[in-house]
């Protein structure tokens, strides 16, 4: 998340300062200026999003400083700052359009509370019963500019979201008292708009939740350890679901929240197979050049249905199947042979695989076999 520039503006050096530290120390870019003329200046070389400005100022007050700045930048955001009874400048700031005008002494957890509305900061809720995992993904997405709070368990969660709006949750399935899944549809019920990504260090015991999860609304399933950078997508994924279901566009998000596992060595047939499913029709895609890739993808979150050649560089395909279901017994694998092994995918459908595809397989035929592993 590219980071929030903020200007601040007063000519008492000391609690401009002191405000910037403040914002600084919460991950925002922040610079200062002690007249409006300075401040001018800066706005024309660097591209603010929001300016904190207090209204008496020598030179030149806030409030024309606040009208020449809209002429630089149209875009930007002004919250302007005073200690005095100066209603005519106060008003004209209101006429002029500022975003707030706030009176000294600023109550500092509203202005944080105003700038981070303004910025459009994404707030995250991290439940998980141990700390040091909380305190790891925090730091790692305050870094990134999002506001992170985190809950140790149903309990905790669910009153901090009954007092503040979030636009993410980040669940772990195996809580004390009620599971991931239960505090998961809890959680929906208060904030339906937010946006879910379940987790598990669990794969095999808590796979029947994961699914049920990601079936009833949750964006993924994520497997510890954490691949940060996997997170990272899925938190970019999960968030532009959510806003494009706000949208006036809605995206098809049954589609987009499930998650297809591409195995095949042939590059050109991966990414034709990959494009297919993800450009054409919306689906998340994780692809694997070997069977080996294929099982460190799987740790790394559910995938509803595997797509998968019998015949890799490193692993027999019938043995993969038989690993994937060890991390996700309710992966839904469909085995793509060519003609000479056709006899063999044969006998594995029903027992491990869901169906097998040969090859060539024509775009509809795919379509069709995976829709049916979905139960669509």
């Amino acid at each position: 998340m590219k980071k929030t520039n903020i200007l601040v503006v007063d000519d008492d050096t000391d609690l401009a300062e002191g405000i910037a530290d403040v914002l600084d120390a919460m991950g925002y870019h922040v610079s200062v200026a002690n007249d409006g003329f300075v401040a001018m200046d800066l706005v024309k070389k660097d591209p603010f999003n929001i300016v904190l400005m207090d209204i008496r100022m020598p030179g030149i007050n806030g409030v024309e400083t606040y009208r020449r700045i809209k002429g630089i930048r149209p875009g930007i955001k002004v919250i302007l700052m005073t200690a005095y009874s100066a209603e005519n400048l106060v008003d004209e700031a209101i006429h002029q359009g500022v975003c707030q005008v706030m009176t000294k002494p600023i109550d500092l957890d509203g202005l944080i509370a105003l700038i981070e509305a303004l910025a459009g900061k994404v707030r995250v809720m991290v439940v998980d019963d141990d700390p040091a995992f909380c305190e790891a993904i925090r730091d790692v997405l305050e870094v990134k500019g999002f506001k992170v709070q985190t809950a140790g368990d149903y309990a905790e969660a669910i009153s901090l979201a009954q007092k503040d709006p979030v636009d993410l949750f980040l669940i772990d399935i195996k809580l004390p008292t009620q599971n991931g899944f239960e505090t998961y549809l809890a959680l929906r019920e208060i904030d339906p708009k937010a946006a879910y990504i379940m987790i598990t260090g669990y794969s095999e015991e808590t796979c029947d939740l994961a699914k049920k999860a990601t079936e009833s609304g949750a964006y993924t399933c994520l497997y510890k350890p954490l691949d940060i950078a996997k997170m990272e997508e899925c938190i970019d994924g999960a968030l532009a679901v959510k806003n494009d279901a706000t949208s006036k566009e809605p995206v098809e998000t049954d589609e987009v929240k499930t998650s297809i596992l591409i195995v095949e060595d042939d590059e050109v047939l991966r990414l034709i197979l990959s494009d297919m499913l993800e450009l054409k029709r919306g689906y998340y895609v994780g692809a694997a050049g070997t069977g080996q890739e294929a099982l460190n993808e799987a740790r790394k979150r559910f995938f509803n249905v595997a797509l998968l050649d019998l015949s890799l560089p490193d692993i027999e395909g019938h043995d993969l199947i038989r690993q994937l279901k060890k991390i996700c017994p309710t992966t839904q694998c469909i085995i793509l042979t060519g003609h000479a092994s056709k006899d063999a995918a044969a006998s594995v459908v029903g027992e491990t695989a869901f169906a097998y595809l040969v090859k060539p397989s024509s775009a509809d035929e795919i379509m069709n076999t995976i829709e049916k592993a979905l139960g669509k």
